[in-house]
């Protein structure tokens, strides 16, 4: 099961059993719950939460209504104000289709599920918008937004192909990159997934990004595509990964170096992971511990821990990295990923986390899916040496 299907399980028991009953004489009773599922932060105190209202019969027949909407903070995440217009309305037995937001700064949000939705008033109104395939990632850079679309992957087919959008006004406006990666296929298997588990596109500033393929068929590299003029010239490298790997995540710390996790199919709570850094600019690539191999009985030392899932990552410096997921407490590593550990006080594997995110090498948060489907948002303002709680949700 994906880390978002799970949330949507867990947040369904959840409000059959916690939640405020409604009725009617018409109706069935019904319980409804909110839930805080994803933050974007254009700044230490500007930022978005991605919400979800579920009202689910209290009797469990039916699927029952889950809305998404956002709502904007200025204090850092200690609170959020009112509840945007709704993005969009699905049944909750589909999981959390609307699984991401970013935000500008300029009152331009985005969602995607992984369709596109848009608002340029601050969440006030949104709008779907329609850019011929799948949506894989959006990523802002103040007004400049670059989006990836995904076609060509019906099923049965080798390979699936993506395409950059970019926008100049905050995605008011869309067009295809003038200059396209060089390598822009990938295999099948990781279009399964949602899309918001990996990385595919990351921007550090308007005109640095990369774009991250999963390895193909048989392979244990990843394909790292780089620009640092806005997309005028493209370099591509490779990086080392789970071979057939479902997940991948890479992030840039402030100080400029590169990290990268890998993990493959999922099973039983458990699942194969690997990390890699680069310290040159992505030239060369730092392999960590192989994987541990699920079934082998084996004790891993080192490496990523066996247990949990991998669904995000965030370096802050080239021996300081932090990955979160399914069934995964926040988890850590401070010596260049020869130890990991689980961050004290979360509420541990059982219930997982599904967000971990910096602005800067001291402002960041952490989303904890918390026990019972009530998420948790922590922050830390001083490079994660201290997580304070903010606010269940």
């Amino acid at each position: 099961m994906s880390g978002l299907a799970r949330i949507a399980s867990v947040a369904a028991g959840a409000a059959l059993a916690l939640a405020g009953v409604v009725a009617t004489a018409a109706q069935p009773r019904t319980v409804t719950v909110t839930t805080l599922l994803r933050v974007a932060f254009t700044s230490p105190s500007r930022g978005v939460g991605l919400f979800v209202r579920s009202t689910i019969p209290e009797n469990g027949i039916g699927n029952g209504r889950c809305a998404f909407f956002t709502r904007t903070t200025t204090d850092g995440g200690a609170s959020f104000g009112v509840a945007s217009g709704t993005i969009r309305t699905t049944g909750c037995a589909s999981g959390y289709l609307v699984a991401a937001v970013a935000a500008d700064g300029a009152g331009d949000l985005f969602a995607d599920d992984p369709g596109l939705f848009e608002s340029h008033d601050g969440g006030a109104s949104w709008e779907a918008v329609r850019l011929g395939g799948t949506v894989v990632a959006v990523a802002p850079a103040g007004r400049s937004v670059w989006a990836l679309r995904e076609t060509g992957c019906p099923n049965g087919t080798d390979t699936c192909t993506l395409t950059l959008l970019v926008s100049a006004d905050g995605g008011r406006s869309w067009r295809a990159a003038a200059h396209q990666p060089p390598e822009r296929r990938f295999p099948p298997a990781p279009a399964a997934v949602h899309p918001s588990d990996s990385t595919w596109l990351l921007r550090s500033s308007a005109t640095a990004a990369a774009i991250v393929l999963p390895p193909a068929a048989g392979s244990s590299a990843a394909t790292v595509e780089q620009t640092l003029d806005g997309g005028g010239h493209w370099t591509t490298g490779t990086a080392p990964c789970v071979a057939g790997a479902f997940v991948v995540d890479y992030s840039v710390a402030p100080t400029g170096a590169r990290w990268i996790a890998c993990a493959g199919e999922p099973g039983a709570g458990e699942q194969e992971k690997s990390f890699a850094r680069s310290l040159d600019g992505g030239r060369t690539w730092l392999a960590g511990a192989p994987p541990c191999l699920i079934g082998t009985m084996t004790t891993c030392h080192r490496g990523m821990p066996l247990g949990g899932y991998l669904g995000g990552l965030a370096a802050l410096s080239p021996t300081t990295a932090f990955y979160v997921g399914g069934r995964s407490s926040l988890t850590y590593t401070r010596d260049g990923g020869r130890s990991w550990q689980v961050e004290p006080g979360f509420s541990g594997d059982a219930s997982g986390t599904s967000e971990v995110t910096f602005v800067n090498a001291s402002d960041g948060w952490a989303l904890d899916e918390g026990f019972g489907g009530h998420a948790v948002l922590w922050r830390t303002r001083d490079g994660s040496r201290r997580w304070t709680r903010l606010r269940t949700a």
